[in-house]
């Protein structure tokens, strides 16, 4: 029996699925607000919700393909020096985007009672609350966006579409699932580094590194009173010019690993056969 061929798959369905999981989580959580109520609104509810709702999503999406779900999920291995490059990178990353935010602020600052409330969700009332909040938030969340996001729909627009139009497609559907105008630009940064990586390394696992250390710094600025009112302070230019030096840096060198390691060849290879 013959393998079967690159499946049809096009940007406008990737921006569908894109809105099937987004209102598929809103739904879901607004579910977990009438029940629980006050306590729905603590970070592990939303965390096992949103586990629920991409599982749910990710097998539609594999069974409405006709392919397994693994192979389009990118699930191939990763040199270790090439995730810690890129894990190094995403705390790099937090710079420019950092830049890109206060830039946002400054002209559509976020209401304060919004940026309470999303300070008070992710501030921990206690170590274990602190343990679940990281683990929620640099680890699992994480994973299931880039599993989605480079992952299935990556997967799926590369098979007939150029690296390109991949890149800044996915981009686009990652920015605009966060449901955020004010963050579109910030999270561009970090959607077309993650792309670059994804396309780079053939595999989703150094995206994943890449996106939980992005994360997680911005959480360790947070437990640490780095953010008192929610926004980022204002960064000093020498800072800035040599941040995003750095993060320049480390993505020529996640690239150079790439580009010259066996294990990223043999995944950019087995993408192109399935």
């Amino acid at each position: 029996m013959p393998a079967p061929g690159p499946v049809r798959f096009s940007p406008l369905l990737a921006l569908a699925w894109t809105g099937l999981i987004t209102v598929t989580l809103w739904l879901a959580l607004a579910f977990v607000f009438l029940a629980l109520g006050q306590r729905g609104n603590d970070i592990a509810w939303l965390g096992l919700t949103q586990v629920g709702v991409y599982a749910f999503v990710l097998s539609a999406f594999a069974l409405s393909l006709g392919v397994p779900l693994r192979p389009l999920l990118a699930l191939r291995p990763a040199s270790f020096a090439v995730c810690l490059a890129a894990a190094l990178l995403g705390v790099a990353l937090q710079i420019p985007a950092t830049l890109v935010s206060n830039a946002v602020e400054h002209f559509f600052p976020t209401p304060a009672a919004e940026l309470a409330r999303r300070l008070a969700r992710i501030t921990p009332h206690s170590a274990v609350h602190a343990v679940v909040i990281g683990g929620l938030v640099a680890g699992l969340g994480p994973l299931l966006e880039e599993l989605f996001f480079r992952g299935a729909l990556f997967g799926a627009l590369r098979q007939r579409h150029s690296a390109q139009v991949t890149l800044w497609v996915t981009a686009l559907c990652f920015v605009l699932g966060h449901l955020d105008f004010r963050l579109f630009f910030p999270l561009l940064v970090a959607a077309l580094a993650l792309g670059q990586v994804r396309e780079q390394t053939g595999s989703v696992w150094p995206g994943v590194a890449l996106h939980s250390a992005f994360n997680a710094t911005t959480l360790a600025a947070i437990f640490q009173g780095a953010l008192p009112k929610g926004n980022p302070p204002p960064i000093p230019v020498s800072v800035a010019v040599l941040g995003c030096l750095l993060a320049l840096g480390l993505f020529l060198l996640v690239r150079s690993l790439a580009l010259s390691s066996p294990v990223a060849q043999n995944a950019r290879r087995s993408e192109r056969l399935s």
